[in-house]
């Protein structure tokens, strides 16, 4: 979907890379679209604003068990949720009121539950502030400091956990095999590997996990589920 401001510049929003079914991608662009050429969005940065708010109701979706296939298949118990959800975050209230806002114009027909939770007013929640005294402060220095040394330390490990790996120096079978296999592959693509269960949904294999200290840190022995048939890291 193409964005031209005032001035004739154009930005593209790539509606198919939203993590939801494509029926919901088209009907979401084609919303966004009208309020883009009705001069709603005149500039850029409102746009991508709102691309960026559509993008995180995407992702809410994509994390139900029943994810709309589009949006006259939206249910007031999923605006209900995304509401609590985000109400109490920061920034997003207003998240909440330009969802709403861009699903009401959808031109079919809206059953009496899921147009009351689109109209529903939403209040920002105010935060309080308040200080940490001396004691709380000197407590809080001390856990981050412990946890960034934890965390330094684990770094240190890894390090040579993968260079031992590369170089050979593991045996293979042994947890030091695996856990460097699996380094290796976070250090090609910045992620633990994953698999695909028959759903669509992701996940980490045990494998991977008791790898990696997870699971009670025990090594993992193999094992004969379906899973492991399908995947070289393993079961799921």
């Amino acid at each position: 979907m193409e964005h031209r401001n005032h001035d004739g510049a154009v930005t593209v929003y790539d509606f198919s890379r939203l993590p939801v079914p494509a029926a919901l991608q088209r009907s979401l662009a084609v919303l966004f679209a009208a309020r883009c050429r009705a001069g709603v969005w005149g500039s850029h940065a409102t746009s991508t604003t709102a691309f960026r708010e559509v993008g995180r109701f995407c992702g809410f979706l994509s994390g139900l068990d029943d994810c709309p296939p589009d949006v006259d298949r939206l249910t007031a118990a999923q605006l209900e949720w995304w509401h609590l959800a985000k109400v109490s975050t920061p920034g997003g209230s207003s998240d909440v009121r330009s969802i709403s806002a861009l699903l009401r114009e959808d031109v079919r027909p809206q059953d009496g539950p899921v147009a009351e939770a689109l109209a529903r007013r939403v209040t920002p929640v105010r935060g309080e502030v308040a200080s940490y005294g001396d004691d709380e402060f000197t407590a809080i220095k001390r856990v981050a400091r412990h946890e960034f040394r934890a965390a330094v330390l684990s770094i240190e490990a890894n390090t040579r956990a993968l260079e031992a790996w590369r170089a050979g120096g593991t045996q293979p079978g042994s947890p030091e095999h695996a856990l460097g296999e699996v380094l290796e592959v976070i250090a090609r693509t910045g992620d633990v590997p994953r698999e695909m269960l028959p759903s669509g949904k992701e996940f980490v294999p045990a494998k991977i996990r008791w790898a990696l200290g997870g699971a009670g840190g025990r090594p993992w022995r193999g094992c004969s589920c379906p899973a492991r048939r399908r995947s070289p890291w393993g079961c799921c």
